[in-house]
């Protein structure tokens, strides 16, 4: 039996770094009670723990505070909109149930091994992205055991 979450605060992400900017602006933190699954929450919280360097979602809060043009932000990473044009309409990240990272310092393809081989660390990661240069995260409800891997 799961213990029940109720509420849950990243400790080490804000809102902004789960969803667009133009989410953000609508419902500020409160985009993470609406629009983001808590397990994605948790599992995004278990990555940083876990490699103890910067995990990287959505970087536009701080690109746009360094002048950065717009169309090199990442926005995308976390919650998407159903308006959204990145990635598959059913994605996972449409139901705020998924996350593409980059973990600084260490590769993709060895981060995605870390999690498929450690998945007791990350419990609610179900499925992995294969053959990508970040790490697609999601807890998708699925019919097998341990985390599947993938094609894009």
């Amino acid at each position: 039996m799961c213990e029940r979450i109720e509420y849950y605060a990243p400790r080490h992400f804000k809102a902004y770094e789960f969803v667009p900017p133009e989410v953000y602006a609508e419902l500020g933190r409160d985009a993470l009670h609406f629009l983001v699954d808590v397990r994605t929450l948790i599992t995004a919280d278990q990555l940083r723990d876990f490699f103890g360097v910067p995990v990287l979602i959505n970087d536009w809060y701080w690109k746009k505070k360094q002048g950065v043009p717009s169309r090199k932000w990442k926005t995308q990473r976390g919650y998407r909109p159903p308006n959204s044009r990145t990635g598959a309409r059913w994605s996972q990240h449409r139901f705020g149930r998924a996350l593409d990272a980059t973990v600084v310092g260490v590769s993709a393809t060895e981060v995605r091994d870390i999690v498929v081989n450690h998945s007791s660390v990350f419990p609610y990661v179900t499925r992995v992205e294969d053959k990508v240069n970040w790490l697609h995260a999601d807890c998708a409800n699925v019919f097998h055991h341990g985390i599947q891997l993938f094609k894009p």
